[in-house]
This record gives C-alpha cells, structure tokens and sequence, in this order.
C-alpha cells in the first residue's frame, strides 16, 4: 500500500502519484494531509520547497464531492504566477479546478464559472472577494478556504480582501493556513478568527542540501563576478534576484553576452508575458532569470540549482523566500549573497535574523572559488 493511502489519500490519486514517482510523502504532507481530510482547521509552517502545495492539494481534492455542481474549495494566493502553479498542481489530480487571476474580465469570468461549474477555484484575494460579494462563489457552500503563503496574503494591500473572506467563511468551514515563515503576530492574527487553529510548525528546519554562501564583491566589477560565480559552482539554471523593477533591463543588458539564456520577470510584463518566460525558463537547460522579490515566494521551478542575490534582501524572510527557489523537493541547491563593502553591517543583521549557515567565500586569482572562515581553505569548483 502506497504511504499515501496510508495517510487517507484515496486509491485514483494515490495512482497518480505512483505514475509521478511520488510514492512516500515528506514531512509536511504526514502532518498536514491527517488534519485536512478530518477538516480541522489549521496553521501549517513548513520550509520552502518542502512540498506544501500538495499538502493542501491532495486532501481537498480528496474531498471534493463530484455529485455538487458547485465550487466546494477556495485556495486563495498572493500572486497570479503562484495561481497558475497551484492550479497546474490541481489539475495533475483532477480537472474541475479555475483559476481566477485579476486583470481579467470578472465577466467573462462569471461565464466560465457557469459553464465549467469547478469543484475548486483558484486565485488572489481582490477578485475572489469580488466574485464571493457578487454571490457567484457562494461561501454557504464552500467546504474549506486554503490560504497558500498566508503571511503575505494577510498583510498589505490584500488585507481588507482577504478579511471579508475570512469572515464569510468563519461560520460554515475549515480554514487551513500556509506558509514558510510565520511570525508571533501572524499566529495570533489567524487565531483571531478561528481559536480552535491546531498548529504545526515542521522542526526539521530548512533543506540542508541547499549550501549557503555570501562573497564580498566590488560594486564596480559586481556584473563580471556574477558570471565568475555561476562558472566556478558550475550552476546552470539560476534566479538572480534584484531589489527594484527598472533594475531588471538594465542587468540583462549587460549580461547578454553569456552564453546562456537570459530570462526576466517584473512587474511591469502582462500576464501572457510572465506566463511565457516562466514556461520558456522552466524547459530551459542553460539558463539565468533575473527577477525581483515580487516572484521570491512559492515558484516552483525543480532543476533550479542555484540563487543569487544581486541586490541584497531588506529582511532575513526576505532571504529565506529567495533562497527557497532552488532545493525544491529537498534537492541539492546553491544560494549566494554578494555584499558590497557599504552593506557589510546591512548583511551581518539579515544574516543574524535566518537559521542557516552563511559560509563565506572568495575568489582567487584564476577565478577558483576559495572558501573562508570556519574551514581550512580548499581551492576549486564546488
């Protein structure tokens, strides 16, 4: 019997999972699947690239009841790009899932709620909101809310939205809550509209098979030492994360002449656009996206064996978020921080506030990786 079905994942999806080469569940699936499939609300916390997609995704399209003609789950995210994914996951299971993205016509949207009637929807707090107010989901009929990446959902502009689901949904279903960083104040939010919130918060800690790595740079030369570090860790599908949007053409420009594809995605690029470099990026096989904090949380992108962080992160979350791009399914992966002289202090804070090791390292004359402090110094590629 599949470990799956030993969990109460029924045979069909336990029968996908097998043809996928998924036959044992990782951690947070054994904690959170048990929870959901008893429909008990709850806050699950788990590191990126843990598999907590599947965690919510199995139970709920476990439950679904093919008999009702209506949407029975919400899953509610903070990004169209993560919509699409998590919609792409569903539909491995089942094909009575939508995606509702904004910047589409709630029209056009309505009539595909009517015509496809989905099991489950997926999409961000604003249009859900609106669709929930406008009575075409209808919360009296819902049997369960996910919240994927809740600390990001629950804060900022998707605050007022996200609360008036929350509360159309308090009185008639479970809410399960999603993410890899929780803080106190988090919690204690989430637990202001359901007390019975059971908690679970995966102690294993983050993949150590993701090694962590931060090298001074020169400002001046920051360009020539990026393609020096993807050469000597022998990355060939890397995210280079920077701060700001208008900073993502001016870096492509100057690393055009790398004999690897170049990819970007920011703000600025319709959602046809971002689809295609996400897609063109994922069956990539030599290949550098450059990106910004916006797409730092949940992409999944498996072969990606390696991060770097261009610009450094404001927050230590901020890092882990980044970092959690590569080592997808507990796979082995590289992050590196290059740091200027004028953000040493800036780095050495983050670097306090995460629950990794940072191993410093430098590069010799012939452009070798040397690694410092804490290890004898060895020369080479990694």
């Amino acid at each position: 019997m599949s470990d799956f079905r030993k969990l109460g994942i029924n045979e069909s999806l336990t029968k996908i999972l097998t043809e996928k080469g998924s036959d044992k569940p990782f951690p947070v699936q054994e904690r959170a699947i048990p929870f959901l499939l008893k429909g008990k609300s709850s806050v699950i916390e788990a590191p990126t690239g843990s598999g907590k997609t599947l965690a919510y995704v199995l139970p709920i399209v476990d439950a679904v009841k093919a008999e009702n003609k209506y949407v029975q789950f919400v899953v509610v995210v903070p990004t169209k790009e993560l919509g699409a994914q998590v919609t792409k996951v569903i539909q491995d299971f089942t094909d009575s899932v939508l995606f509702l993205p904004d910047g589409v016509g709630v029209k056009r949207q309505v009539e595909k709620l009517k015509k496809s009637k989905p099991a489950i929807v997926v999409g961000v707090p604003s249009r859900l909101n609106e669709l929930m107010d406008y009575g075409k989901i209808k919360s009296s009929h819902l049997r369960g809310l996910v919240i994927d990446e809740s600390d990001k959902v629950l804060r900022g502009s998707n605050e007022r939205a996200i609360k008036s689901i929350i509360q159309s949904a308090l009185k008639t279903m479970p809410l399960y809550f999603f993410s890899a960083t929780f803080k106190y104040k988090d919690i204690e939010l989430m637990k202001s509209y359901r007390e019975d919130l059971e908690v679970v918060q995966l102690e294993e800690g983050s993949n150590t098979l993701v090694k962590h790595y931060y090298i001074m740079v020169d400002k001046q030369r920051k360009t020539q030492s990026l393609f020096y570090l993807l050469q000597s860790f022998n990355i060939n599908k890397a995210v280079v994360f920077i701060n700001r949007s208008e900073g993502v053409d001016g870096l492509v420009n100057r690393i055009l002449k790398q004999r690897r594809k170049i990819f970007k995605l920011h703000t600025n690029m319709t959602m046809e656009e971002r689809k295609k470099v996400l897609q063109d990026f994922r069956h990539a096989t030599l290949a550098i996206l450059i990106t910004t904090d916006v797409f730092s949380r949940g992409l999944d992108i498996p072969d990606t064996d390696g991060v770097i962080h261009y610009d450094l992160p404001r927050t230590g979350e901020i890092y882990m978020h980044r970092s959690g791009r590569t080592g997808r399914g507990y796979q082995k992966g590289r992050v590196i921080c290059m740091v200027s002289e004028s953000e040493k202090g800036a780095f050495y804070g983050m670097r306090k506030t995460v629950d990794v090791h940072i191993q410093q390292i430098g590069l010799n004359k012939d452009k070798s990786i040397v690694f410092l402090r804490g290890t004898a110094k060895k020369k080479g590629s990694f």
